[in-house]
């Protein structure tokens, strides 16, 4: 296990990064519409997206 400590704006900027960068790979893999390249688009990048998920939660947790 691995901790990463971040203040509250490098929290966000990272947030932020990683919502535009799914957001712009998940634009280009619907571009491709049914093609195996579009597939393959959103599986290489599926650590992304995890990561995306990780950070969702922990913006959840923090506004309770």
């Amino acid at each position: 296990m691995k901790i990463i400590k971040l203040n509250d704006i490098q929290f966000d900027e990272i947030k932020e990064f990683i919502d535009k960068k799914c957001e712009s790979i998940v634009e280009r893999s619907l571009d491709w519409g049914d093609s195996s390249f579009g597939e393959e688009l959103m599986e290489v990048n599926q650590p992304l997206f995890d990561l995306k998920a990780i950070l969702d939660v922990l913006t959840e947790e923090d506004e309770k």
